[in-house]
């Protein structure tokens, strides 16, 4: 019988192993899962960290530059603007000039109207007769006439050289006035275009903070999953280990009653044993001590009996070894969780004896 428990024993034995086995490989592949998984976290973070860095640095340099930017744009705003302020001043300046020599070309017109006239009326005057003769008259009036010629003369030649300083003058204005315009449409096309490129390089690098804010968000998206995955490993580690707990347990609690039912069944058969020995004993007596026949027949029923008592001592002594053995066995698998060592259909071993002879 007991032969017939031990492959059964080492069975759930094995069974039990293997399970246990499965689960500490379980748990082994679920810690090593988590320590890669809080790896990477860390890796991760020290990625998001250094890109944040470089990202916040990019930004302040970005920032600065703008700022720079700004500042040179409004540099050359001023600049630009005391350009054209000092050349309308030179304009005005110029205008105011021009005008003055128009006056003056204006008064010197009226002045040589106003000579003609007088050159007629002197000339009308001369030419009347008085009582002055007539050849100191017309000395006279030669005279006067080449005079005033000669004054006529110079007063055109000045209002000519006049007139052509103004001219070149008006002419020399007119073409600074285009060169200054010019200057300023030039000046302006410039700061259009500088603007116009500070303009795309400051949409340039907020389309590089965009996609970094982008980057950003994905990267913390990311680790929030990790995070989400690393708690729900850690449930389930915490899970797998509450319920191995609870399992070693009820293996510890039933190893405990296996072992006082091993202890109680052990006590109850070294009664029993004590018992059948106690038992065998008298019996063996009583033959020994029955009616005696003949002296052959004593020596045969004595040596009868001697023997049955040798053979009951030793089937004794080999019930109580393999109770020994059985319940060592049994304490043994108890542990791991194995069957009972007795059940209910076990029975003691019944002794043999061969009953005396009587004569």
């Amino acid at each position: 019988m007991a032969k017939s428990k031990k492959p059964k024993n080492s069975s759930d034995r094995e069974k039990w192993n293997k399970v246990f086995n499965a689960l500490v490989h379980m748990l082994k592949s679920q810690q090593t899962q988590l320590e890669s998984l809080a790896k990477e976290r860390m890796i991760l973070e020290d990625r998001i960290k250094l890109q944040n860095d470089r990202w916040v640095s990019d930004i302040d340099r970005f920032q600065e530059q703008i700022y720079e930017m700004r500042k040179e744009f409004t540099i050359q705003e001023m600049e630009r603007m005391l350009e054209v302020a000092k050349s309308e001043f030179v304009v005005g300046l110029k205008q105011r000039d021009v005008a003055v020599f128009q006056r003056k070309f204006e008064n010197a017109d009226s002045e040589l109207a106003d000579f003609r006239e007088w050159f007629d009326y002197l000339s009308q005057k001369c030419s009347e007769p008085n009582d002055v003769p007539r050849a100191a008259t017309n000395e006279k009036s030669e005279t006067r006439k080449k005079a005033w010629e000669d004054e006529v003369r110079r007063l055109k030649t000045e209002n000519e050289k006049l007139t052509s300083e103004k001219n070149s003058e008006i002419s020399a204005l007119l073409a600074e006035k285009d060169f200054i315009w010019n200057q300023f449409n030039k000046l302006e096309h410039d700061m259009t275009e500088q603007l116009r490129r500070k303009c795309a390089e400051l949409e340039h690098a907020n389309g590089k903070i965009q996609a970094f804010s982008r980057n950003i968000e994905e990267l913390q998206s990311s680790n929030a999953n990790k995070d989400n995955t690393i708690a729900t490993l850690r449930s389930q580690l915490d899970n797998t280990t509450a319920t191995l707990r609870s399992q070693m347990a009820n293996l510890e609690s039933d190893s405990v009653t296996k072992s006082g039912e091993i202890s109680k069944l052990s006590t109850e058969l070294a009664l029993l044993k004590k018992c059948g020995s106690a038992s065998v004993t008298p019996v063996l007596r009583r033959s020994t001590t029955g009616p005696g026949p003949s002296k052959l027949g004593g020596t045969s029923r004595g040596t009868d009996q001697k023997y049955l008592t040798v053979k009951v001592e030793k089937q004794s002594s080999q019930a109580l070894e393999k109770g020994q053995r059985s319940s060592k066995r049994k304490a043994g698998n108890s542990i791991l969780g194995a069957p009972s060592l007795f059940t209910s259909a076990f029975k003691l071993p019944k002794l043999k004896m061969s009953s005396p002879c009587v004569t």
